[in-house]
């Protein structure tokens, strides 16, 4: 299997662009809210806990979700970003190589 896009110089500086602001976020302590205890919460609290939290797909997870989506050959993709754009890139990568297998 090619991986001509996700391999490409561009794609992967962008990629190490975005995982330093992502591994920075990672290691940040977390709020207050975050540390409760989530059986403790109400389910209005553990609905709006993460909405401070980005949850960055780690490189070897966005290989993964890159072969997997190249895998399936979708003709249409569909991200709901959370975070930093990583999972986005992958995604957009397999769908550009899909046609060169």
């Amino acid at each position: 299997m090619r991986t001509k896009t996700l391999t490409s110089p561009r794609t992967v500086t962008t990629l190490e662009k975005l995982y330093t602001p992502a591994e920075e976020a990672r290691k940040k302590p977390r709020s207050p809210a975050r540390r409760q205890d989530i059986a403790a919460m109400s389910p209005a609290e553990r609905a709006d806990a993460p909405a401070d939290a980005y949850m960055p797909i780690s490189p070897e997870g966005g290989r993964l979700l890159y072969a997997l989506t190249r895998a399936a050959r979708p003709t249409t993709v569909v991200e709901f970003g959370t975070s930093y754009g990583l999972s986005t890139i992958h995604l957009a990568a397999a769908v550009a190589d899909r046609c060169c297998t």
